[in-house]
């Protein structure tokens, strides 16, 4: 990954090391009107964290 110049994380991403996990996942709100989804998200890599991770986007659009 360091030659392709990944080396803080995978190609689509965050890399699956323990300071990049769970509560360490970069937040999905950043500023006032831009909220993430997916696997680079808060909670995680995977189906069902992606999943939950569009609910979280969604309830803080929608309060």
């Amino acid at each position: 990954w360091q030659d392709r110049g990944m080396e803080a994380g995978a190609p689509f991403a965050a890399t699956h090391s323990f300071t990049q996990t769970g509560p360490f996942r970069p937040r999905n709100l950043w500023g006032e009107n831009v909220v993430f989804v997916g696997s680079g998200t808060t909670p995680g890599v995977g189906v069902p964290m992606v999943l939950i991770s569009g609910r979280l986007a969604a309830q803080r659009i929608t309060g």
